[in-house]
C-alpha cells in the first residue's frame, strides 16, 4: 500500500531527522515543496509559509507564524497546564486529559476564528484548533535531537509540539496506517506470594471484589524462590478468579541486580532454567498458571540475560525500558519505546511498565501510543487503600474498550494488522501471538521489526506452517501462508532451545532463603505494626 504524500513548506532543514523518524513511525511521505506547488498535494504541513494560499478544502497543518514564540510577553500564559478539549475529531484516549507541558507557559495564543474547535488550550487561551480540514497549532514540531528517539519529543513535560503533528498524520495516513492492537491494561504488583490469603497490604479476596467494581485485572510478580508453597484458599481464589488475578515471574531469588549482572552464559541459563523449574513445580502443586513473562527485580537485565530469555521458555520481559542494560537506546533507534512494544538483544519481546507513582501523566500519552498500560508498583503503594487502583482504572477505562487481562494475553495480542488483497499482514512484537482471521482473509502474512542486534531466529509457524524470515530493510518478512477464517496460532521459535528440565543444576545458598524470610516477615508485619 502506497503512503500517502504530504508536502512540507517552510524551513525544514532543521527538522530533517524528525521528518525521516516520522516516516518510520507512520505511512506517510514527506516532500519538500514551495507553496504554489504545495496547492495540488492530498496534504500539507505549513511550517512557516502562507497558509492562506491552501487549496479549498486541502487537508492541512499550520503553525501560525509568531503564534509559538516563545519569551513570555504580554501574551504569555502563567501556566505550564493544557487541557485538551472533548471534540469527536479528537483522538478518544486525549479527550479531556490535562497535561503538562513547561513550553506552554512562554505561547502566544491563536487568534479566535468563527466555527472553530478548540483542540487544547492553555491558561491564556487557544493552543491547537480545528476549522473544517485545518489544524492551526501555537507551537511547531521541536527538531529531533542528535542521536535522539522520537519517544523524547513525546512525554510528561515534553509533549505540545510533536501530538497535534502525530495527530495529524494519522488521520491523513488513513487506510494506509496499520491497525493497532486493543487497548489493554494490567496492574503489576511485585514481590507477593501466596503463602496466605493476602500479602502486606493486599487481601486478595478484597482487591477481587474492588476489581470487580470498578473493572480491572491485577498480575502479581512472584518470586521464584517462594513457589515452595501456595496456601489452599489463595490458590483456590486465585484458580477461580483468573479473570481479576493472575502470576508472573520476578526474577529467581531476588537477590540485588541478579538479573542485571554480568554473568557466564552458562550461569545465566542456569538461573532461568532453575527459575522455570521452580514455577513447573508451583503449578502443578497448586494449580494457578504462572505466565512465563519476566518481571526483572529492581528493573535490573543484562543484555545477556535479556537475549537468554526466549531460550528457556520465557515470552517476554516486563520493565520500564526496552534497554535496561544501557542508558538509552542504540545509535539510530528513533523508534524506541514508540511503538506498542519491541524486539531487543537479538529478538526479545518487550512489553514497557509505568510506575504507579507517575501513571497519571503517563497514561494519556502512552495509550494514544497504542501501549500495554501496565502500571506497577508494590503492596506498599495501596498502604492507604485501593482508592489508587479505583482512580487509575477510571482513566483507563474512560478511553474506550479496554481488555483488562493477565500478561501472557497482553503479550499475544501485542501485534498491529493491514488486510491488503485478501492478505492479512501482521506486525509482531511478540513471538507468540494468537490472531483472530476475519472473513475475506485468505491468507496471513508475517512480519518483525528488526531488533537492536541481529536476530537469531530463523522461521515462524502460522497455525503449525512453517514459513523462513528473510531481511527486508528494517524488518523480517515471512511469505503468506494460506488459513482460513478463524484463530491461528503465530509463533518464532528459538534456533537454540534449553529444555529448563536438563538445563544444569543451581544450588540456592543460606542467604538467599534468610534475606527473602526476612523480607516478607517485613512485609507482612508492616501493615500489623502500621496500624499499632
Amino acid at each position: 500500500m502506497t503512503p500517502p504524500l504530504v508536502a512540507v513548506v517552510g524551513q525544514s532543514d532543521t527538522h530533517a531527522a524528525l521528518l525521516a523518524a516520522l516516516e518510520a513511525a507512520l505511512p506517510v511521505r514527506f516532500e519538500r515543496v514551495g507553496a504554489d506547488a504545495a496547492r495540488s498535494a492530498p496534504a500539507v504541513v505549513w511550517l512557516d509559509g502562507d497558509a492562506e494560499e491552501a487549496a479549498e478544502g486541502q487537508r492541512s497543518f499550520v503553525v501560525e507564524s509568531g503564534a509559538g514564540a516563545a519569551g513570555g510577553g504580554a501574551g504569555a500564559a502563567a501556566s505550564d497546564t493544557v487541557v485538551l478539549g472533548d471534540s469527536e475529531r479528537l483522538d478518544v484516549r486525549l479527550r479531556g486529559a490535562t497535561m503538562r507541558d513547561p513550553a506552554a507557559a512562554a505561547l502566544r495564543p491563536l487568534d479566535a476564528e468563527p466555527g472553530e474547535e478548540i483542540l487544547a488550550r492553555g491558561e491564556s487561551g487557544r493552543l491547537w484548533t480545528r476549522q473544517g480540514p485545518r489544524d492551526r497549532v501555537a507551537l511547531g514540531p521541536a527538531p529531533l535531537p542528535d542521536g535522539g528517539a522520537l519517544l523524547d519529543l513525546l512525554r510528561p513535560e515534553a509533549w505540545l509540539s510533536l501530538l497535534p503533528l502525530v495527530h495529524f498524520l494519522r488521520e491523513v495516513a488513513g487506510p494506509a496506517r496499520w491497525s493497532p492492537p486493543p487497548l489493554r491494561a494490567a496492574f503489576l504488583i511485585d514481590d507477593p506470594n501466596l503463602h496466605s490469603s493476602r500479602y502486606g497490604h493486599i487481601a486478595y479476596r478484597r482487591l477481587v471484589e474492588h476489581a470487580d467494581e470498578h473493572g480491572y485485572h491485577t498480575a502479581f510478580a512472584m518470586v521464584p524462590l517462594d513457589a515452595w508453597f501456595a496456601h489452599p484458599a489463595a490458590a483456590r481464589l486465585f484458580r477461580e478468579r483468573a479473570d481479576r488475578l493472575s502470576l508472573l515471574v520476578h526474577g529467581n531469588d531476588h537477590l540485588k541486580r541478579e538479573l542485571g549482572q554480568e554473568r557466564s552464559g552458562s550461569d545465566t541459563v542456569a538461573l532461568l532454567a532453575q527459575a522455570q523449574r521452580r514455577m513447573d513445580a508451583f503449578e502443578r502443586r497448586s494449580g494457578v498458571a504462572v505466565d512465563r513473562v519476566m518481571a526483572a527485580p529492581h528493573g535490573a537485565c543484562s543484555r545477556d540475560a535479556m537475549a537468554a530469555l526466549p531460550r528457556l521458555g520465557y515470552e517476554a520481559a516486563c520493565i520500564s525500558r526496552p534497554y535496561p542494560w544501557l542508558d538509552g537506546p542504540p545509535p539510530g533507534r528513533t523508534l524506541a519505546g514508540w511503538e506498542p512494544g519491541a524486539l531487543v538483544a537479538t529478538g526479545t519481546p518487550v512489553v514497557p511498565r509505568i510506575p504507579i507513582e507517575r501513571a497519571s501523566e503517563q497514561l494519556p500519552l502512552r495509550a494514544f501510543l497504542d501501549q500495554p498500560l501496565v502500571v506497577y508498583g508494590h503492596h506498599d503503594d495501596l498502604a492507604g487503600g485501593l482508592d489508587p487502583f479505583a482512580s487509575l482504572a477510571g482513566t483507563i477505562n474512560g478511553f474506550g474498550p479496554v481488555r483488562w487481562e493477565r500478561l501472557a494475553g497482553i503479550c499475544r495480542s501485542n501485534f498491529a494488522t493491514r488486510v491488503e488483497a485478501g492478505v492479512l499482514s501482521v506486525r509482531a512484537w511478540s513471538r507468540r501471538l494468537e490472531v483472530e482471521v476475519p472473513a475475506g482473509v485468505d491468507a496471513v502474512g508475517v512480519e518483525l521489526p528488526g531488533p537492536d542486534e541481529p536476530p537469531e531466529w530463523r522461521h515462524v509457524t502460522v497455525g503449525g506452517e512453517r514459513r523462513e524470515l528473510r531481511e527486508h530493510g528494517s524488518v523480517w518478512r515471512a511469505d503468506p501462508v494460506p488459513v482460513a477464517p478463524g484463530r491461528v496460532e503465530i509463533y518464532v521459535p528459538d534456533p537454540a532451545p534449553v529444555d529448563p528440565a536438563a538445563a544444569p543444576g543451581r544450588r540456592t545458598g543460606a542467604w538467599p532463603l534468610a534475606r527473602r524470610a526476612l523480607v516478607e516477615a517485613r512485609d507482612r508485619l508492616g501493615p500489623v505494626l502500621s496500624r499499632g
